[in-house]
């Protein structure tokens, strides 16, 4: 254990100023502020300050900050005084070092309890003391059966505990006044440490020069330390970001992702600080993402949360399924107002269902359910609970399958129909995925390196964002002819789902089709002329769509009458 080291301390040496030791890596100080008559120590660990005022009486001018001693009379009784007290300081906190991490109020604490010191109380005015009286009355005489009388009395209780804030401010005001500048100075550089967790949210300088979507990160600061940046996974516009507020406007979805991360830190932080333990950011963010500490406690939804994403994300699922997943699981805390495990019933399963249900269908509601329920499942296996609270609800499913997709006739009008430049581009990568297949996700992330000529015929071949697949397509000619349009897969616009979703809106009402188009109605429309127009197999189907089994085939396209047609033999 290193010794403890003092700034601004001074030891009995007549005639000769101590030199500045070497400061702990734990960021012990010890500084001393010299009012008219009393002698304050201001006690700093690792950014967290306490102050304690000294027992002992001298003046301002007797202490000289040249060679950091007392000079005059009774000089060297006030130095070794002062140096008796500071060792005390250091023997304390060694001691309490050996049992941990430890703050400013700790050391202060132990060390008045040590020397049996006589705190001097708060000096409290007539004024505030008369206040003091006025609030203890009304407590005693507050009404129970009048509402009215209920409702002045705490009307008088709020304005008595405003007045003694404001006399407390003023009081705290005058106590700042009678500091020096560079006392001053110091004390606002350890105020803005005083807080010892901070956490902060920025936006990342875009990679791509130009680039109109930025990352939100997250910075952890612990006694003044400092975490490297750290990514949310949230991507915005610059123009969306509100800096004072720390908020996404007109995004509260991805906002609230930011809350619950907030709170998650926060929350593991305060676990650390009841076992007197502090951590660097770098561990409080590792404990946060993996959830590796046990701390022998009731285990909260958030912490199965960060538990079961973890899983998952070993599992190598997508960022989309993670993100699905933490959607439902922050909808269910929001809607139960449940903190821990043990403490969710079927009851609160059906609670949840009920209330999904009045603006979501029915086979949405259900796979919601089979996600919160996938959460339990990993609770048994870490031995959080013994058995699955939702594992007894039962529902029926809809089974509505949204087949919806382009008819060859619509295709021409989109192709024919003469577009503004944005609507275009948008008409343009729907066309693209028409005949490709693609999702929205993967047409984003397509680059020239994903064609490639397989016995004179070009492919695009790609791994899919969401499920890992590779994904084979023979390119079309159409969708040939609009790379060339652009000249290259990198040059054609990309625009998110939301965005391009909102164009095609306005693009079916000028092409004069009900239908309501997204980016999936591409997807569809692909699989709807492989399986009835070029009558490929469904196995062929699935590898050209990505699918990792046939099943999920017919959730984009069935078997139309033309196709019974073209093979019906009578």
């Amino acid at each position: 254990m290193p010794k403890a080291t003092f700034v601004g301390a001074v030891f009995p040496s007549v005639g000769h100023k101590i030199q500045p030791l070497v400061i702990l890596p734990s960021g012990l100080k010890v500084r001393l502020n010299f009012g008219e008559s009393t002698v304050t120590s201001y006690i700093t660990i690792k950014g967290t300050t306490a102050s304690l005022k000294l027992p002992f009486q001298t003046k301002k001018s007797q202490w000289d900050p040249k060679l950091r001693r007392f000079i005059g009379e009774d000089a060297e009784d006030q130095n070794v005084k002062l140096v008796n007290i500071l060792k005390q300081y250091g023997d304390i906190y060694r001691e309490l070092w050996n049992h941990g991490t430890v703050l400013p109020g700790q050391l202060i604490n132990a060390y008045v309890a040590k020397t049996k010191m006589v705190v001097e109380p708060p000096k409290i005015s007539e004024k505030e003391r008369r206040l003091y009286a006025e609030l203890e009355t009304l407590r005693q005489e507050k009404p129970v059966n009048s509402l009215r009388r209920i409702a002045l009395y705490e009307e008088r209780m709020d304005s008595i505990k405003e007045k003694l804030e404001k006399l407390k401010k003023r009081d705290r005001i005058q106590d700042l006044q009678e500091m020096s500048e560079s006392d001053m100075a110091r004390l606002n550089r350890q105020v803005k440490l005083d807080k010892v967790l901070g956490i902060s949210f920025r936006l990342r300088a875009a990679r791509v020069k130009n680039s109109y979507r930025h990352t939100v990160q997250f910075v952890v600061r612990i006694n003044g330390e400092k975490s490297a940046p750290q990514s949310t996974g949230i991507s915005i516009k610059k123009s969306q970001w509100d800096v004072e507020s720390q908020t996404i406007l007109g995004n509260e979805e991805e906002t609230l992702k930011l809350v619950a991360i907030k709170a998650g830190l926060e929350r593991v932080f305060e676990e650390f600080k009841k076992r007197g333990k502090f951590p660097t950011p770098k561990t409080l963010i590792e404990h946060y993402f993996n959830n590796d500490l046990d701390f022998n406690k009731r285990v909260t939804l958030y912490d199965l949360m960060l538990l079961h994403l973890g899983d998952l994300k070993r599992r190598g699922r997508s960022i989309r399924t993670l993100q699905a997943y933490e959607r439902t699981f922050l909808q269910f805390t929001s809607q139960s107002k449940i903190r821990y495990v043990a403490d969710v019933n079927q009851t609160d399963g059906k609670a949840f269902w009920d209330w999904l249900r009045n603006e979501r269908s029915q086979d949405y509601c259900n796979k919601s359910l089979e996600r919160l329920r996938g959460f339990f499942d990993t609770a048994i296996g870490h031995g959080i609970i013994e058995n699955n609270p939702l594992r007894g609800l039962r529902f029926d499913w809809e089974r509505k399958l949204d087949l919806t997709c382009l008819s060859m006739d619509e295709i021409g009008k989109l192709q024919e129909t003469v577009w503004s430049k944005p609507l275009q581009e948008t008409v343009d990568a729907f066309l693209f995925m028409c005949y490709t297949g693609l999702h929205i996700g993967d047409f984003n992330n397509l680059t020239s390196a994903n064609i490639t000529v397989i016995q004179g015929t070009k492919f695009i071949e790609y791994q899919r964002e969401k499920t890992g697949q590779v994904a084979m397509v023979p390119l079309h000619s159409v969708a040939s002819k609009l790379i060339d349009k652009y000249g290259s897969v990198e040059a054609m616009t990309r625009r998110t789902g939301k965005t391009t979703n909102l164009n095609l809106k306005l693009i079916a009402v000028m092409i004069g089709t009900k239908k309501h188009l997204t980016n999936k109605v591409a997807r569809k429309t692909f699989t709807d002329m492989s399986i009835n127009d070029r009558r490929m197999s469904e196995e062929s189907v699935a590898k050209m769509l990505g699918h990792t089994s046939t099943k999920f085939v017919k959730v984009y396209g069935q078997v139309a009458h033309r196709r019974i047609f073209a093979e019906w033999k009578e």
